[in-house]
């Protein structure tokens, strides 16, 4: 089959590209494979970010003697953008999920009780939402955009009630009724099955999280359902900890991370329908200890140490550091972000 992107040429397309919005890169990486991979690079993010004065890069958040901590790192810091931080909300401010690309956070204020805010730290907006009804231990919770003119998204958070370890109550805020509401109860499959902890990792509209049966769970946002999705079958023969393997996203398309003391390997899903995984490379994190977080770009690993975080670009065997304040980096949440002012269905 011929390539069917436009015909113009490739320096062209890559001038309009690193220029568009944020949120257009979304629509665009779709065109077609050529597209999809530039979009992903790490130099076309870096002069992306420069060119459309966007935030690209990661809130680390610590927990000292019950307080938590966050701050913002990026492999590129854009010197006319403001380091975003969240000193503007209250005190003692935990970050419970961001969106992949619209800069939004989901934080609880960690007071008696818990309180829930929604805040875009680039601009320096927040505002609370309602706390969810059912008073169980959150699971898992993520923030899913699905417009940002007018700006409109969902809060999915899952939890898992005392009596009934198998299944999962599902909840979702929405922006536009400005409620939460109960949706489909989710029942796993084994009574012990957990999902990973981090990050749900959206593709196509669902969130995918790892199981420890060596599956992967996904949730449809838009129609409230969800499946389980087999791991490749290499890995299936494999024992080992399912803290050893990390879904991610690759070049917009659902992958799994599974590394070792010395090397990882990258999976990627080539045909949902079938769920065809191929084998896409083998990386050696030899001279690296820290734990692996997530793929920044196609040829970043992104990686969390002592007092540091590590950008390592394992096709050109380099890293580049980061310190942090804190001695003990918990969480890595992604964020991307314009400076576009948040504008509130209600």
């Amino acid at each position: 089959m011929e390539n069917t992107c436009p015909t113009l040429p490739s320096d062209i397309i890559y001038e309009v590209l690193t220029r568009v919005p944020l949120q257009s890169l979304q629509s665009f990486r779709q065109v077609c494979a050529e597209w999809r991979q530039m979009i992903h690079q790490t130099y076309f993010i870096k002069l992306h970010s420069e060119r459309t004065k966007t935030l690209n890069g990661y809130f680390i958040q610590s927990l000292e003697k019950n307080k938590y901590y966050s701050s913002f790192v990026s492999m590129n810091q854009n010197p006319s953008v403001s380091t975003p931080s969240l000193e503007f909300l209250p005190k003692n401010v935990k970050i419970e999920a961001s969106s992949s690309i619209h800069g939004l956070l989901c934080c609880t204020i960690q007071d008696r009780p818990i309180r829930y805010l929604i805040c875009k730290p680039a601009t320096k907006e927040w505002r609370k939402i309602p706390n969810p009804k059912a008073r169980y231990f959150t699971e898992r919770i993520e923030i899913v955009v699905q417009s940002s003119a007018p700006l409109q998204y969902k809060i999915i958070r899952l939890s898992q009630p005392n009596h009934n370890k198998d299944h999962l109550i599902c909840e979702i805020f929405d922006s536009q009724s400005w409620k939460w509401r109960r949706s489909i109860d989710i029942k796993m499959g084994y009574f012990d099955e957990l999902l990973s902890l981090g990050c749900g990792v959206l593709i196509n509209g669902s969130l995918h999280w790892l199981t420890n049966y060596n599956r992967i769970f996904a949730f449809d946002v838009a129609n409230e359902n969800w499946k389980m999705i087999s791991l490749p079958q290499q890995q299936l023969s494999i024992n080992e900890d399912f803290l050893n393997k990390k879904v991610v996203e690759y070049e917009g398309c659902l992958s799994l991370c599974y590394y070792k003391e010395t090397w990882m390997e990258l999976w990627v899903m080539k045909d949902s329908i079938r769920e065809v995984w191929e084998r896409k490379k083998t990386i050696n994190i030899e001279e690296y200890q820290p734990i692996f977080a997530d793929l920044y770009t196609s040829e970043v690993a992104f990686l969390l140490d002592v007092f540091k975080v590590i950008w390592y670009n394992f096709q050109l065997h380099k890293s580049t550091e980061t310190k942090i304040s804190r001695k003990i980096a918990r969480e890595a949440y992604i964020y991307k972000s314009d400076l576009t002012p948040l504008i509130h269905t209600r």
